[in-house]
């Protein structure tokens, strides 16, 4: 290979094994294998080769993103490869990982407040827009709206699940973060296998199964542990009109499962699952999909997106999946470090972060600085 970005994507596919999924035959995308560790490493490299086709940056430009994380790292080792400096604006809930790995590749990193919604000045996405917009020469990269996001994982992702399955896919289960990686896959296999069902993994707190399962957003918008997926609005890209099943999975089921991922298959997963999906959540899907009338028995293969895409490693995760804190405390009371300070939860959907008081009620994040 002439570069480190050669190595992005042509990721390997593993079949599990112990995990109980009936007749279905279930196949593990390991986008963990990518050079950055996640499947967000194509995504950045798409973005940043489809920057410089359109003259937009040049060597020494300053790239500006909003990030869960993984986003950041990809556009970082693409970055560095390639001489651009980097901003990346994440909210103050990621994992001290993401933020040192973040730091050592040479980007910038700011953090933002993760309890706010967009069209808030310390949203991060909108944080990200304007700091660019008053950075001369910046280029922001904006994953949510760039097109060359879901591409990536239409040409790329979506071609090498099909051949490395033989042909044979009948349902991908993916989360939603951008939506890219859904939209992308979607895309690729109404062309290639129109049969192929699309099912949205989303975490519980988050408007997008209740918007596909019901036709419209709740009323109130949660908040959630996991990293990288759910939203509270569409991002443009963002394409669910393919997707026919959806469903929202707690925290605690989440995390667990990855546990379970790793205890019987030995393998690694973070908790999100955008840039993919969670593939440690698929075996919750697959008693969902029985309650709601669907039998996974008939499919022959299944995959996430970033298939049943291994979006990442545990490591990534801060150790969420091993914390026994953590995954102890979802339902009670406990103690979080974060990058801004200790927090106690009840409930990490109803998890907030509220600077300007000393104490929330029913059960809302506490500052206790």
């Amino acid at each position: 290979m002439a570069s480190i970005l050669d190595l992005i994507g042509n990721t390997p596919v593993v079949q599990t094994r112990r995990l109980d999924t009936g007749r279905a035959s279930l196949f593990l995308k390991l986008e963990n294998q990518n050079p950055g560790g996640s499947i967000k490493d194509r995504i950045a490299l798409s973005m940043v080769e489809a920057a410089e086709r359109q003259k937009k940056i040049q060597p020494g430009s300053l790239i500006v993103e909003a990030t869960a994380g993984n986003t950041g790292l990809g556009l970082a080792l693409v970055a560095a490869q390639k001489g651009y400096r980097l901003l990346i604006v994440v909210p103050d809930k990621m994992s001290q990982e993401k933020i040192f790995h973040l730091k050592a590749l040479g980007a910038e990193v700011l953090l933002t407040r993760s309890d706010v919604t967009k069209g808030h000045p310390e949203y991060y996405q909108d944080k990200a827009a304007r700091l660019a917009r008053e950075t001369p020469g910046a280029f922001y990269a904006n994953q949510f709206a760039n097109e060359a996001n879901p591409w990536a994982l239409e040409h790329t992702t979506g071609p090498e699940i099909w051949e490395q399955l033989g042909h044979q896919v009948d349902a991908v289960v993916c989360g939603v973060g951008t939506g890219g990686t859904l939209t992308g896959l979607s895309r690729f296999f109404a062309k290639v296998s129109p049969q192929t069902e699309m099912v949205l993994a989303d975490p519980a707190g988050s408007i997008l199964a209740p918007l596909v399962t019901t036709g419209k957003p709740p009323p109130k918008v949660g908040s959630w542990l996991v990293e990288g997926i759910g939203e509270d609005f569409v991002p443009p890209v963002c394409d669910l009109s393919r997707v026919r099943k959806a469903y929202s999975i707690p925290d605690r089921e989440a995390l667990l499962t990855c546990r379970e991922l790793l205890r019987k298959e030995g393998v690694m997963a973070g908790t999100s699952w955008n840039s993919a999906s969670q593939d440690p959540a698929n075996q919750k899907f697959l008693a969902s999909m029985k309650k709601a009338g669907v039998n996974p028995d008939q499919f022959s293969a299944q995959a996430y997106t970033g298939v049943i895409i291994l979006a990442e490693a545990i490591q990534r995760s801060g150790g969420k999946t091993g914390r026994e804190d953590i995954v102890a405390g979802l339902g009670k009371v406990k103690d979080l470090d974060t990058p801004l300070g200790k927090f106690s939860f009840t409930d990490s959907r109803d998890a907030k972060h509220e600077p300007s008081v000393q104490q929330v009620k029913d059960g809302k994040f506490q500052i206790l600085q």
